[in-house]
């Protein structure tokens, strides 16, 4: 499963990773003898090939629902207000 591989020219992208993260890619590359830029764009595919899977299976929404009911619980509590479902409506 996954996205189909064809193939096209790769191209730059920069990003700012944590110093563990770029560890862990070096690390992981070395195990695999290939660079850790080919490491880190295969880990890529690879979180894309699942990010859209759970797109298809509609976690992703599922996702932003419940982190959208999350924060209108929080913040009522926050401002120590009662809390009914019916203020949470999606």
């Amino acid at each position: 499963m996954g996205r189909k591989k064809i193939a096209e020219a790769r191209e730059p992208f920069s990003t700012m990773l944590k110093p563990r993260a770029i560890e862990d890619i070096k690390r992981l590359a070395e195990k695999m003898h290939i660079t850790p830029s080919l490491m880190a764009s295969n880990l890529i595919d690879m979180g894309l090939d699942d990010a859209e899977l759970l797109d298809k299976l509609g976690l992703i929404r599922v996702t932003l629902i419940a982190n959208d009911v999350a924060n209108k619980i929080k913040n009522k509590a926050i401002k120590g207000e009662k809390i009914n479902i019916a203020d949470i409506a999606l």
